[in-house]
């Protein structure tokens, strides 16, 4: 089973988000992932406890892990991985140990800076940046995507538009169907390129 690392060395791109979305989207599959925290900070894992997980309605397993433990993550199921941006050797670890790293950035060119920083990290593990926080109206977008495509960087095709509901949806268990909001798209997408 694949191990998917998101990862990406500047902050607030969404990386804590897009792993919780993507344990949903697995979870309301009929497959329980297992949702690895790997940020200091520890944010995947005040969602998921927000969400219920103390209290029984779990909708995956959840681990904490650091540089140490991210190289005997399981292989008989599926994991998600969110990183910090701070801490290198924590990045490096959870990208020797994935099958593939999706790289979730705003569609800016300072945060597209930040992707190339984190390509070169990448070098050698399945890579796809997914473009979050987009607003489908503007240029930028399409300018950025381009960019990373001309350079032969895989670029998700379901976009994650930039949604105020994200930030009041902290410690709330995504719901399925609409709820997921392109992530479940995204899925589709990963499974397609681990396929």
């Amino acid at each position: 089973m694949p191990v998917v690392a998101f990862a990406n060395t500047k902050g607030g791109t969404g990386k804590t988000t897009s792993a919780v979305f993507l344990a949903a989207s697995l979870s309301h599959r009929g497959i329980r992932p297992l949702l690895v925290d790997a940020d200091p900070q520890g944010s995947a894992s005040a969602w998921v406890y927000g969400a219920g997980q103390a209290s029984g309605e779990d909708h995956c397993d959840l681990v904490a892990a650091n540089a140490q433990t991210l190289s005997r993550l399981p292989r008989d199921r599926w994991c998600v991985v969110d990183t910090g941006p701070g801490n290198p050797a924590i990045v490096d670890e959870a990208v020797a140990a994935a099958d593939l790293v999706v790289i979730p950035t705003a569609p800016s060119l300072g945060d597209l800076e930040r992707v190339w920083q984190t390509l070169k990290i990448t070098q050698g593990t399945a890579t796809g940046v997914l473009l979050t926080q987009v607003n489908p109206q503007a240029t930028l977008t399409k300018e950025v995507r381009s960019a990373l495509e001309e350079d032969g960087v895989a670029v998700f095709p379901t976009p994650i538009l930039r949604r105020e509901s994200f930030r009041q949806r902290f410690g709330q268990w995504p719901e399925a169907g609409r709820g997921l909001v392109g992530y479940d798209d995204v899925l589709d997408s990963i499974q397609e390129a681990l396929a």
